[in-house]
């Protein structure tokens, strides 16, 4: 049985040896051609195929390409285990006519890799070209890495397979380097898929170039003109890309970008390709159809909520508008009345607008860059209030900052300023002349948020105007310094960074350009917003005190903590909702329920002027509605 499958084997063997021997015949091209091919089979049973190529002439050189291929017994590229190292001795190199050709090699072997080149130089005077017959007699190492003196191929029939054999013909015009590049526009690629370029795009013109000419080309140098002249128009007019071999190919794009003054019309780029030392150059032409922009920007009114054509009565004389203004390009300007206004890259705007006892208007206009444009106009007037008397107390402001949370673990957070913050709130706009558009509630105010909430005040408040200003949070007195501070949320214990200074605050008391100012503190340290105290009436009828300026201020405490539960806050409130005057000075006000905190409290409150601010001597009016 052992003997009968050795004979199987051996037959298969020989089975697969004859089948290798006639596809290598069949694989040997004895033609004159540019390329050859045979099958090889080392005596271990090793199979590799052996391809000759002739590459394209090249400063007086003619080089042939060898690859060494190893492939299994279907004759599919792998990779052999242990595959043994191909060799070839200069003096088993043969070449006809030899007497023109000579081998251009530094060492007596030439050990094979995957792809190996031989070049063989010429006398461009002497060869004129013709057939051409290579002989190459390969050896291989043995295991041993020993390189055999005789071959060690397997031999078929009646040649030895080991000897390669390629024939080839040159022409006389192949022995001269002729690069040669073909040029095809591909077509023109615009943002969106458009068939048009408009402004503000950009369009990809792309090339393909193929060489097929029989040399490398030199460094291509490309130059693009614009033969139309068209307007708006922006791109690059000259690039340098690297060589093509001989048979390569590449692709090669520009980019066309449309300005916003873009015009309609066609643009004929002409493209020359220059690519050879001897000045050898391929020119084509493209065309691209462009669009100018002739859709308007596009305004949308947010604030005041209008409807065109109608007039809008304002109370209030000084009137923000905001809105967004948008374009299918981009816009390139904004007015309002005449004055040019900002805008940010979502195209939102807002301007402020001071009205007139006339009609007003608001005439909103907008540019594009192909000087389209688009207009809005909102028609205002403005609905002074009547005074209620001869003598006219001027419009009420207030400003109530509220803060409970601070960010500081080492600052403890409060329970109750924004509750007290509105419930003065409610007081004040519902019984007294306090309109709520006029009243602000600031809660939890970081330092940024208290300080801009003032400049605004300084920039809305009119000589003839009043303001009271109320703060329930933390404060602090700097005993060593002599320096009083509020807190606001993202005030940091560890540094002052974020903390104000009374005289910050004394200064914009003075700054605000108002009749009367009021600033009830309702913090710890509060009291060290003034030195001068004065908690009585000193009397005098209410025209007198409105018609004098002041600032004056009304604290919780002096120089010592409050406690977060204000009784200072719920006296105060309960003074003004039990009041039955239809006017109370702030002094009277203070008189009212200073003694019912200090009888229910460890808490003195303070009442005084604040110094170097302005104030003549006049108080602050509540007036009942």
């Amino acid at each position: 049985m052992e003997t009968k499958n050795i004979l199987f084997k051996r037959k298969i063997n020989i089975l697969i040896n004859i089948l290798l021997i006639l596809l290598s015949i069949l694989l040997q091209k004895k033609t004159y051609a540019q390329d050859y091919q045979q099958l090889l089979v080392t005596e271990d049973n090793k199979n590799a195929i052996i391809k000759i190529k002739r590459l394209p002439v090249s400063k007086s050189t003619i080089p042939f390409e060898i690859k060494v291929i190893w492939v299994d017994k279907n004759l599919k590229a792998t990779q052999v285990k242990d595959a043994p190292r191909i060799i070839l001795g200069t003096d088993n190199i043969h070449i006809s006519p030899n007497a023109y050709l000579k081998l251009v090699s530094k060492s007596d072997y030439i050990y094979f890799t995957d792809k190996t080149i031989l070049n063989f130089k010429f006398d461009k005077n002497q060869y004129k070209g013709g057939n051409i017959q290579l002989n190459l007699n390969l050896f291989y190492l043995n295991k041993e890495g020993v390189t055999t003196l005789k071959s060690t191929w397997k031999n078929f029939f009646f040649r030895k397979p080991e000897q390669l054999i390629f024939k080839t013909f040159i022409t006389k015009n192949q022995l001269t380097p002729n690069p040669k590049l073909l040029v095809q526009f591909t077509g023109a690629d615009i943002e969106g898929g458009e068939t048009k370029l408009m402004p503000g795009q950009t369009a990809i013109l792309t090339f393909k170039l193929n060489n097929t000419g029989n040399a490398k080309t030199d460094k291509i140098r490309i130059n693009i003109s614009e033969e139309s002249k068209l307007e708006g128009l922006e791109f690059k007019k000259y690039y340098e890309i690297n060589a093509l071999g001989a048979g390569e190919h590449t692709v090669f794009k520009i980019p066309v970008k449309a300005k916003y003054t873009l015009k309609k019309g066609n643009a004929f780029f002409n493209v020359r390709f220059l690519y050879s030392e001897i000045k050898k150059e391929e020119q084509t032409t493209c065309e691209l159809s462009t669009r100018s922009d002739y859709y308007p920007p596009v305004i949308t009114i947010i604030k005041p909520l209008t409807t065109r054509g109608f007039q809008l009565a304002m109370e209030n004389n000084n009137i923000l508008i905001e809105g967004k203004v948008t374009d299918n390009v981009a816009v390139a300007k904004l007015k309002i009345n005449n004055t040019e206004i900002e805008f940010d890259d979502n195209g939102y705007f807002s301007y402020s607008l001071i009205l007139n006892q006339e009609i007003n208007k608001a005439e909103i206009k907008a540019w594009d860059f192909a000087d389209n444009t688009s207009t809005e106009i909102i028609n205002l007037s403005y609905l002074k209030p009547k005074p209620e008397s001869d003598n006219s107390f001027g419009t009420y402001y207030a400003l109530i900052i509220a803060n409970n949370q601070y960010d500081d673990p080492a600052i403890i957070s409060l329970d109750e300023p924004i509750k007290d913050a509105e419930k003065l709130y409610k007081t004040l706009t519902t019984k007294y002349t306090f309109e709520p558009q006029n009243v602000k509630i600031l809660k939890n105010g970081t330092y940024v948020d208290i300080i801009q909430a003032f400049d605004e005040l300084s920039n809305q408040i009119t000589p003839n105007d009043n303001l009271l200003i109320f703060y329930s949070g933390h404060g602090w007195w700097d005993d060593k310094k002599k320096l009083g501070y509020w807190l606001p949320v993202d005030a940091k214990k560890s540094n002052t960074a974020f903390w104000i200074r009374n005289s910050t605050i004394s200064d914009y008391m003075g700054s605000i350009n108002s009749k009367h100012t009021l600033l009830i503190a309702d913090a710890c340290f509060s009291g060290s917003i003034f030195k001068t105290k004065r908690a009585f009436n000193q009397g005098g009828a209410i025209e007198k005190l409105y018609q004098l300026p002041s600032r004056k201020a009304m604290t919780s405490g002096n120089l010592k903590e409050v406690p977060d539960k204000s009784m200072f806050l719920y006296y105060l409130v309960k003074s003004l909702n039990e009041n039955q005057e239809k006017f109370i000075s702030s002094d009277v006000l203070f008189s009212n329920f200073r003694i019912a905190v200090m009888n229910n409290s460890n808490t003195e409150p303070q009442y005084g002027t604040i110094r170097n601010t302005g104030d003549e001597g006049g108080e602050f009016i509540f007036i009942k509605r």
